[in-house]
């Protein structure tokens, strides 16, 4: 066998996974990708700011809105049930986000579609990363297992190293004070 541990359960600091296979989050098929033997089943995502983080629409709510919560505790449960553990993304989609007035991102400019993105400055990052804290804790006492912060597709915390410095040392570090229009 090429892969000798792929089946083997591992142990990611207090989260043991019975197995390496992690389920992506396409589709809603979660219960079928638990039964069907995945270690970890990724939930979906998440947006941390309601209005202004979602890459879909301006009115997606997050899993944490009243309404979601019981819609995903069942995916939590679905997997649960067939010993998968469960996990969710979180994002920010930055200055690809759909908004009303403006989006965030690395620095300023008007988007094709007549969006305008302002710089972020330090207090805007980091309140956004006090964002990310708060969704991690919100899906922690929804019952998730584990969380995957997004940062693909150029979306703010990618596209931004300072703000994803602050997400990971959530400090006041001098590496992220910088002019904004220094970084473009």
């Amino acid at each position: 066998m090429e892969y000798p541990h792929l089946f083997s359960p591992i142990q990611l600091n207090k989260l043991t996974l019975r197995n390496r296979i992690v389920a992506a989050p396409i589709g809603e098929l979660y219960e079928p990708k638990a039964r069907g033997g995945a270690g970890l089943v990724v939930c979906g995502h998440t947006i941390v700011e309601p209005g202004r983080s979602s890459f879909a629409s301006g009115e997606e709510p997050t899993a944490f809105f009243k309404y979601e919560v019981e819609k995903t505790r069942q995916k939590i449960r679905a997997c649960h049930r067939y010993g998968a553990r469960a996990s969710i993304e979180i994002f920010h989609a930055g200055q690809y986000a759909r908004v009303k007035d403006h989006a965030w991102g690395p620095c300023s400019l008007i988007r094709e579609d007549g969006v305008e993105v302002k710089a972020l400055d330090s207090a805007e990052m980091e309140r956004i990363a006090g964002l990310f804290a708060e969704a991690a804790q919100q899906a922690k006492t929804l019952g998730f297992d584990a969380i995957f912060l997004h940062f693909g597709h150029g979306w703010l915390a990618g596209s931004s190293c300072r703000l994803c410095l602050i997400i990971e040392q959530m400090s006041t570090a001098e590496a992220y004070r910088t002019a904004p229009d220094s970084r473009c």
